[in-house]
């Protein structure tokens, strides 16, 4: 099994992370400084400049106190939104259809993914290579159908708890 973090705003990618331990709040808050700031860095400099939305589920990492109080300091400091995520909806999280898509494109183009031999260290270096292939070959037709879908589910959620 490979653990990866990864994000993506509009029709940008940002970077796929391959986790080696148990994600705590200490190492989803490290994630998050080293990646998600970077990315959003990035997005600034390319004159991204329009409000901002983080959505998360409620994995403990990402509600921890520890967590929540660094985000507060992140998001006045760069004008961003932290979504209050709704209890046992992650069917429509946008991130976990996109890895869907991943592992779908992981098996369709490297059949042997699932027969690969080796030691552990050579089969999880294999799946991050192929992994990190298969997410930079994310094209922006797929984020945008992604982000286009997000309001069927929404309304979707909505008629549920109606």
């Amino acid at each position: 099994m490979v653990l990866a973090w990864s994000c993506f705003i509009g029709d940008k990618l940002g970077s796929i992370v391959f986790v080696d331990s148990t994600v705590k709040q200490e190492t989803y808050i490290s994630i998050l400084k080293e990646n998600f700031l970077s990315f959003f860095d990035i997005l600034h400099s390319d004159n991204f400049n329009i409000p901002l939305e983080f959505v998360q589920d409620n994995a403990h990492p990402h509600i921890a106190a520890k967590t929540q109080n660094w985000f507060k300091v992140i998001a006045v400091k760069n004008n961003l939104t932290i979504m209050k995520w709704p209890p046992n909806s992650s069917d429509i999280n946008l991130i976990e259809q996109l890895r869907a898509h991943l592992k779908y494109e992981l098996y369709w183009r490297f059949p042997d993914t699932t027969s690969l031999k080796g030691s552990a260290e050579y089969i999880k270096s294999m799946l991050r290579q192929w992994l990190h292939t298969v997410w930079w070959d994310i094209g922006i037709d797929l984020l945008n159908h992604l982000i286009n879908s997000m309001l069927k589910h929404v309304k979707v959620l909505a008629k549920e708890h109606s």
